[in-house]
């Protein structure tokens, strides 16, 4: 199921980062065009500082959904 995205969001929020990239690859390897699952992967891979990892998961995004402006933000943040 797709619920996996907010939830590794949740557990991101949480604090529980590790775990929600966990929640994020696997529900990925299930959906791997989940747009959503992207973004909430690069979320919590922000978090944890692997920026590389950021741009490599929301270039696809950005790609795809032009528009999208979290994924935008990630990207720039994470070329700093």
């Amino acid at each position: 199921s797709r619920v996996f995205a907010p939830l590794a969001e949740a557990y991101r929020k949480a604090g529980f980062i590790d775990e929600a990239i966990e929640i994020a690859r696997e529900g990925l390897r299930v959906h791997p065009s989940f747009l959503s699952g992207k973004v909430a992967l690069a979320r919590a891979l922000f978090d944890k500082g692997q920026y590389l990892e950021v741009i490599e998961e929301l270039t696809v995004v950005v790609r795809d959904v032009p528009d999208n402006l979290v994924a935008q933000k990630l990207i720039a943040e994470s070329s700093l």
